[in-house]
């Protein structure tokens, strides 16, 4: 037998900006699944990890050279691989969501890898469906579990950085005025948690398309979020 030993890394985000920024995540479970195209060779027992990154990306752009920085300690251990076409169903990365959906700037996916990238063991390897895969059944998939509950949000209004929304009611334009004047991202919500509309650094938003009714505004302005309703006339 002969062969150098080699390193390989993964990068998966999943978009999770349905969810409002201020919903509970309950649950979140990710599952891999074997590609039955590729005869890999995994039976050393290598352990394999997710770790949060911690800086944007653009898939074709990453090598071995240039990846994304990702956490050393924002880690979730995904256990042993011993067969060469095991799967991995229900991983709980429960606190990678939350924490997602609660930053929805700083979601940046998670880098694969295992846990110890020493020793003879990096000869073997284990291969997933990939998001891009035809056969849609071995794609990576993450079923995420939340609750929203729009009535009780009322005393989520931060008294240290308030924003004054007006006309309110609105017709056709919703200014957001802030303390510090800042633009600010906002995701607007019907009060069916459905997300409507999402902006980034704005003073301002169209509300002519909008049906009549009550609508909660997410505002995200750096680390902080407020919630504040308005009208539609």
């Amino acid at each position: 037998m002969g062969g150098t030993p080699t390193l390989s890394r993964d990068f998966l985000q999943f978009d999770l900006s349905a969810i409002p920024p201020i919903a509970t995540v309950d649950s979140a479970y990710l599952s891999l699944y074997n590609d039955p195209g590729y005869n890999s060779s995994n039976n050393s027992g290598n352990t394999e990890m997710l770790a949060m990154v911690q800086q944007p990306w653009v898939q074709d752009s990453i090598t071995w050279i240039y990846q994304p920085v990702f956490s050393n300690t924002d880690t979730i251990i995904t256990g042993v691989t011993n067969t060469p076409t095991a799967s991995k169903p229900g991983i709980d990365i429960t606190k990678f969501a939350r924490y997602w959906v609660s930053h929805p700037n700083s979601n940046f996916g998670m880098a694969m890898l295992l846990a110890n990238e020493q020793g003879a063991g990096l000869g073997n390897f284990q291969i997933y469906g990939a998001c891009y895969d035809a056969d849609s059944t071995i794609r990576p998939k993450l079923v995420v579990h939340w609750s929203y509950c729009p009535t009780s949000i009322s005393n989520t209004e931060s008294a240290f950085f308030d924003y004054d929304l007006f006309p309110n009611p609105a017709t056709d334009i919703l200014n957001i005025r802030s303390t510090e004047n800042n633009a600010v991202d906002i995701l607007l919500f019907d009060v069916m948690g459905r997300k409507i509309i999402a902006a980034n650094q704005v003073k301002s938003i169209s509300t002519s398309v909008l049906q009549p009714g009550i609508y909660l505004l997410n505002i995200v302005d750096g680390s902080r979020i407020t919630v504040k309703k308005i009208i539609k006339d």
